[in-house]
């Protein structure tokens, strides 16, 4: 019996043994089993950071008196914002400080010198002798498209001696905004140059002049004023670009539109050129590339705003008076012996650029868009 029982019990130990052994090879085989080796585990691939391009909000001083959302030059700067802020992606922003709360227009010269603004529209009629090269930019009788001035002034602007003028002040030539041609808006009729002898019209700069050797009197008022000199008779008319018609309604007092053109008016849009030098190079290609655009939409924004003058005026029954030939030719008489006077008294440089502007403009007005 107990032999039985020792055999019993030694066949259960090497079972149990047996078990044993099993069990540690099973859990040999697991740990040596091979695994996917981790290199052709997908990864997320390394990210290169990419460099940040700063954005620049540009502060500018537009020029004028006006507010948004009149037409003319206002409309013309905003629209040039928007375009450049789509083009350069928003890398450079235009900021308007409208009704000269940044600078006064007489002072833009000097604010773009001194960094109070970093863009300006340079009214150089009203800041006499610090950019006076400028102002061949509204000499009259020079063409008759106005899409073509404006090109032939920007290429001045680029090339001395007006380049070097700008200079003198830290300043770079950044595009041109304009006015276009002038006319007459008056209380009482004017249907040829005699009666124009002695009428008293609101008129500046070299609209002024036009109208003393043509035998008015020039009165120097502000839109404001001007607005009450027509309404109480202190003036007869007013001179000014016909989109102005509709911006200040002088059509409320005035009941004629007279068309003896007085010239035009077109701007140096400046920008500091220590900012200029801050933009990045493809910045400032991609500004220099896109003036002819700028140049174009501040003139269809003009064609605009003189549109709607007109249809303004014709709402109101304002009576429309063309000169006849012989009228038109001694304005443009007029016309040239002025610019001609202009450009001898500067000198010899200002004949120089006088005459490149008159050869640029003819070359321009050949292949103009506005043509008819």
């Amino acid at each position: 019996m107990t032999m039985t029982r020792s055999v019993g019990t030694y066949l259960l130990l090497v079972l149990l043994f047996g078990a044993i052994l099993a069990m540690a090879g099973c859990s040999n085989n697991t740990a040596t089993t091979p695994t996917k080796p981790a290199a052709s585990v997908s990864q997320p691939a390394a990210q290169t950071p990419t460099a940040t391009v700063k954005s620049v909000e540009l502060s500018v001083a537009p020029g004028g008196s006006n507010a948004p959302p009149s037409m003319g030059m206002t409309l013309q700067m905003v629209n040039i914002a928007n375009m450049i802020k789509e083009r350069t992606n928003g890398q450079v922003t235009l900021k308007n400080y409208w009704g000269q709360a940044l600078v006064k227009q007489q002072d833009v010269v000097t604010g773009l010198q001194t960094d109070i603004c970093d863009i300006g529209v340079i009214s150089s009629h009203t800041e006499p002798g610090k950019v006076p090269l400028a102002l061949v930019g509204q000499q009259p009788g020079v063409g008759t498209d106005m899409w073509a001035r404006s090109m032939a002034f920007y290429d001045i602007c680029a090339q001395d001696p007006e380049k070097a003028e700008l200079a003198k002040y830290n300043i770079r030539n950044f595009s041109v905004v304009m006015t276009t041609e002038q006319y007459i808006i008056s209380r009482v009729p004017i249907r040829s140059f005699a009666d124009l002898k002695g009428k008293r019209l609101a008129t500046s700069g070299m609209q002024g002049q036009i109208l003393e050797a043509l035998g008015g009197v020039g009165v120097a008022l502000s839109p404001a004023e001007q607005v009450e000199g027509l309404q109480k008779g202190t003036v007869d008319g007013i001179i000014c670009p016909t989109s102005a018609i509709n911006d200040f309604k002088f059509y409320e007092s005035g009941k004629y539109f007279v068309k003896i053109p007085f010239g035009y008016r077109t701007y140096p849009v400046g920008i500091n050129m220590d900012v200029w030098n801050k933009l990045s190079a493809d910045n400032q290609k991609t500004l220099v590339a896109m003036a002819p655009d700028m140049i174009k939409s501040a003139y269809n924004d003009y064609l605009a705003g003189d549109n709607l003058a007109i249809k303004a005026m014709q709402d109101n029954k304002i009576e429309f008076i063309e000169m006849n030939a012989a009228d038109q030719a001694t304005v443009a008489g007029v016309d040239a012996k002025i610019a001609d006077t202009w450009a001898a008294g500067v000198g010899d440089v200002g004949k120089k650029i006088l005459a490149d502007y008159r050869a640029l403009e003819d070359k321009y007005e050949k292949i103009s868009p506005y043509k008819k």
